[in-house]
């Protein structure tokens, strides 16, 4: 997890959507990174966890072996949650 997401340079990118571009150290988001055998599935299982738990997600991905969804600051551990309850399952 990664706290204080915002918008900078492409350069820094933890994740970029179109024009937006999400970087460490710039912002009041947070980030929730997870690497392995995570998937689109994943994605979409993480994002129903998230919808059902009232976490407001403002970006979302998941490639070749990265999933990172980023949500406010105080929806962070909840997010967390429901990113581990999905790798847990």
């Amino acid at each position: 997890m990664k706290s204080g997401v915002g918008n900078g340079p492409p350069s820094d990118a933890l994740l970029s959507v179109g024009d937006e571009v999400f970087v460490p150290g710039e912002g009041s988001r947070t980030a929730v990174l997870a690497t392995g055998d995570v998937r689109a599935g994943t994605l979409r299982r993480v994002l129903g966890r998230c919808e059902t738990a009232a976490v407001a997600v403002q970006a979302a991905a998941a490639v070749a072996g990265t999933l990172v969804v980023v949500v406010s600051r105080s929806d962070g551990p909840n997010a967390l949650r429901a990113v581990e309850d999905v790798l847990d399952a």
